[in-house]
């Protein structure tokens, strides 16, 4: 896989109201990179039809993961901008879960959405919804490069 950056290109992403994420492919794409520092991750995909998608979370970064086999396949992602009062904490709920490895009980996982909101306000958390399971980024930026599509 050549992951030159002279062969990618910036992306508009965006997200609806639920913090799904559009703009770029990715829907049922292969998970052909996966790399977590303390200061960034490095996510690529391979979309059905062929490209790559690269996303790169970066700021003081956690990672957090409920499962996660190589070669797994990205089925959706969802990116949400922190706020105390945010209307789609509902939605962030599997994201959360999976920021903590999938430890959070099921009657505290509102309350620590809720937490996180406040603590990291402004802040993006991101989730990776894969076949086998879910990974989330807490980041302060992400930034989204294409290439062959």
């Amino acid at each position: 896989m050549n992951l030159n950056p002279r062969n990618l290109i910036a992306a508009d992403w965006t997200t609806d109201s639920q913090g799904w994420l559009g703009g770029v492919r990715y829907h049922d794409g292969s998970l052909v990179e996966l790399g977590v520092t303390a200061a960034a991750v490095r996510v690529a995909v391979c979309p059905v039809g062929g490209g790559l998608t690269v996303f790169d979370l970066t700021g003081d970064v956690v990672f957090g993961s409920t499962s996660l086999v190589g070669g797994d396949v990205v089925v959706d992602i969802w990116a949400f901008r922190l706020a105390p009062e945010s209307e789609a904490m509902m939605a962030m709920e599997g994201g959360v879960a999976a920021l903590y490895g999938g430890s959070l009980r099921e009657d505290d996982l509102a309350g620590a959405v809720q937490r996180l909101c406040v603590k990291n306000a402004g802040r993006l958390l991101v989730t990776f919804a894969c076949v086998t399971g879910e990974f989330s980024v807490l980041a302060d930026r992400m930034s989204v490069e294409k290439s062959g599509y």
